[in-house]
């Protein structure tokens, strides 16, 4: 599988790390198992998609529809969560643009980054900031 989803800091953070082919169905899937549970869900702080692994995406409208229409579905239920995206690549670059537009509805704050420690030094400022949490992943 070329998403794999990583839970940090007792579930408070969640990381899905990209790598080699990306389809849309695996990003779906991540998805899925991280809205498995309202419980999880609401716990979660911060998201971190890291796609700096990503060699190439297989991403049809549909796919992009699905993920966007369930972000709005259980985004009621972390109105608060901070999404930072890592890309470093064209194509995926090109992908959460789109979704980044296509989802401003959605309440999260999200920012696109194309460096990790970039991504991480924004998301420890906001959740020190927001929650007087410490982030430990990296």
């Amino acid at each position: 599988m070329s998403v794999e989803v990583q839970f940090a800091d007792n579930g408070r953070g969640v990381l899905l790390v990209c790598a080699g082919l990306v389809t849309g169905q695996e990003l779906i899937d991540a998805n899925r198992k991280v809205f498995s549970s309202e419980e999880r869900l609401k716990r979660i702080r911060y998201a971190v998609v890291d796609q700096t692994g990503t060699e190439s995406v297989d991403l049809t409208f549909t796919d992009l529809k699905k993920i966007e229409e369930e972000n709005r579905r259980f985004a009621p239920f972390n109105p608060g969560l901070v999404v930072a995206l890592v890309v470093d690549k064209p194509l995926p670059l090109t992908l959460s643009r789109v979704w980044d537009a296509r989802t401003r509805d959605v309440s999260w704050e999200k920012r696109l980054f194309g460096r990790k420690d970039e991504a991480f030094a924004w998301l420890k400022e906001k959740m020190r900031d927001r929650f007087g949490m410490e982030v430990t992943g990296e």
